[in-house]
Order: C-alpha cells, then structure tokens, then sequence
C-alpha cells in the first residue's frame, strides 16, 4: 500500500486532501492531519492530473504492469495493464478513485472510519 501524509479541509464528500506537490478531491472521513492509504490498483495515471512525477521503474509481471513513480511525498506504486505504452524516465499524472480510500489518524496510526 502507497502511504500518503498530508491534511484534509472538511469531511464527507466535499472534503479536499493537500499533500507535498498536490491535492486531490476526496471524500474524508475526518478533517486535519491524516495519511491516504492507497493501493497500487486504485492509482490512475491521467495525463492531465496535477498530481505528477518521474517514472523510475517499470516491472511487467505478466498479467500486471507495475510502475513506481517518484514523486514529492516519495515513491508510489501503480498497478497498469500491461498494454499501458510507459517507459523510465516519463513525467506522468496520477489521480485516485473516490472508492477504495483508506485513511488513517496521523498521530495514532488508527484507520479512520
């Protein structure tokens, strides 16, 4: 799982997450200082998305693709089809689902709920 450190300004559906070199519209389940939880499946590479970095390793493993990209909050992993046309070195965009979230109190570790 990709570990995200950043605060959150609201809760429920109109809540918005800020991060080293991003933000993402997010439903939250708490507002303040809380760590995004995100799985490799549940990253999206979209060229228009503010959220970027530097590919750094593309690992084809037969039915999946993963991809580790090197971004200011550090290194995040995307699970791709394996048709997805990338390559080392390439400046990509990265959104997340509204589903699939798991968020966590960044002073207790707790997931919050």
């Amino acid at each position: 799982m990709n570990f995200i450190a950043g605060s959150a300004s609201g809760t429920g559906a109109t809540s918005q997450f800020f991060f080293e070199g991003g933000s993402l519209a997010l439903p939250c389940p708490a507002a303040g200082k809380v760590t995004l939880g995100q799985r490799p499946e549940h990253i999206h590479f979209s060229d228009d998305a503010s959220w970027r970095g530097q590919v750094t390793l593309v690992e084809p493993t037969g039915a999946d693709t993963y991809v580790v990209v090197k971004t200011a909050v550090g290194l995040i992993t995307v699970r791709t089809a394996p048709s997805t046309q990338i390559s080392v070195g390439d400046n990509v965009g990265m959104t997340v689902s509204d589903h699939h979230n798991n968020w966590f109190d960044m002073q207790s570790g707790l997931r919050l709920g």
